[in-house]
């Protein structure tokens, strides 16, 4: 399966899109910008290290591109405009003195960590995330992956993922971490199991201290539509070095059909997983 546009999808915010095919990433950067334009937002895309820009895609998507530059509602910078020496803050409060009522960002995130390095693309989206929490600001940052289980991460995967907790969409499924858990909405199979394997391998990694209790890892699957084979096997791969330490994963919320694949394959009867 492979449905990005899943209703439960969150564009606001601070967001990151991993997508297998630039006709995907061309869709779903032509609904972000065409929210923001209806909405009377400024809409700011980072050209491409190589020049390439975005307005002839999103026109054949129906994005009015042409009318919006002329009326400076959008507009493309090269990396050194969307990433000024002074901080991120300095180009939002520059786009948001034009008086419209939001500001929505959008960029790859391999020109930016090969404009940044991985250093500086982790402290600028430190920034844009506290940015988004406290101005009318949307940031979209996407990455090209084979997100399939199985198939060996892209080298930048990690860094997207650390840098979107509040929402990293690929297909099928949307991810989401906080001081719970992470959080899964729309379907787990084959196509994203290597996504949810990598989520859930680096929230292990990264667990803070004060986590209680520091030894369970909890994934809520309340708005989990769809689970395969495939997709439960996504959980197991992600948690198999916690678990090796003596940690348990929480499966919580599961119901309906995605209980019973968890049942059918004795998923609830391992001694290092729960079923809650």
């Amino acid at each position: 399966m492979n449905d990005l546009g899943h209703a439960g999808q969150d564009w606001e915010g601070h967001v990151g899109l991993v997508y297998c095919s630039p006709a995907v990433r061309d869709e779903r950067l032509a609904e972000f910008v065409g929210t923001g334009l209806q909405r009377g937002e400024q809409v700011v895309l980072m050209a491409d290290a190589d020049g390439r820009t975005w307005e002839a895609s999103l026109a054949l998507r129906g994005v009015d591109t042409g009318g919006a530059a002329r009326e400076g509602s959008l507009a493309t910078l090269d990396p050194p405009g969307f990433y000024p020496a002074q901080g991120q803050a300095a180009l939002v409060d520059r786009m948001l003195e034009s008086g419209r009522p939001g500001l929505r960002l959008a960029a790859h995130a391999e020109a930016a960590l090969g404009y940044l390095g991985e250093a500086g693309y982790r402290r600028v989206e430190r920034e844009m995330e506290h940015l988004c929490a406290t101005r009318p600001v949307a940031l979209l940052c996407q990455l090209q992956a084979d997100t399939a289980l199985g198939q060996e991460p892209v080298p930048f995967l990690p860094a997207v993922i650390d840098a979107h907790r509040h929402a990293l969409h690929g297909p099928c499924v949307t991810i989401t971490r906080d001081s719970g858990g992470v959080h899964l909405t729309g379907e787990l199979d084959l196509d994203c199991g290597g996504l949810v394997e990598g989520v859930l391998r680096r929230a292990g990694q990264n667990r803070p201290e004060d986590d209680v209790p520091a030894h369970v890892v909890v994934v809520d699957l309340s708005e989990l539509d769809f689970m395969d084979v495939a997709g439960f096997r996504a959980l197991l791969r992600g948690t198999e070095q916690w678990r090796g330490r003596g940690g348990t994963l929480v499966l919580a919320g599961a119901d309906g059909m995605v209980r019973r694949v968890i049942e059918i394959i004795g998923g609830g009867s391992r001694g290092d997983v729960v079923l809650r």
